[in-house]
């Protein structure tokens, strides 16, 4: 008796995960799967992987610092190269705290010149 019970507990309980699985499988965000590292339950990094011919392939990778106060000071943006296998630097967002205001700067990795240029253009002053 305990056992039939079981089986059919077992049973539906299968039916609902597959109904959830097909359902997630046809959304389209379903394409990326995060692969978040933490320290001291702080997010450090964020792989994004792409869901590509049945595949997943490296997509993007964000690395993040933190100040003593634990908050964000950098996040760095990395794009994957297949060809190279690689891990290249793209976009860098640096944020300056000033008592009640926040600098947000936005910089793009300059493969000429090895090194993070900034944007002013997107650069701003966010007051709390």
């Amino acid at each position: 008796m305990k056992a039939t019970r079981f089986i059919k507990h077992l049973a539906m309980a299968s039916l609902i995960l597959m109904g959830n699985v097909s359902v997630f499988a046809n959304h389209p965000d379903t394409d990326f799967v995060y692969n978040t590292e933490e320290e001291g339950g702080i997010k450090v990094s964020e792989i994004v992987y792409k869901m590509e011919k049945g595949f997943l392939t490296n997509y993007k990778k964000y690395n993040y610092k933190y100040n003593e106060e634990r908050q964000i000071t950098e996040n760095v943006l990395q794009r994957w190269d297949a060809e190279h296998k690689t891990w290249n630097n793209d976009m860098c967002i640096r944020y300056n705290y000033d008592g009640k205001s926040v600098t947000v700067s936005y910089y793009k990795w300059s493969n000429d010149r090895k090194e993070f240029v900034l944007l002013p253009r997107l650069t701003s002053v966010i007051n709390n």
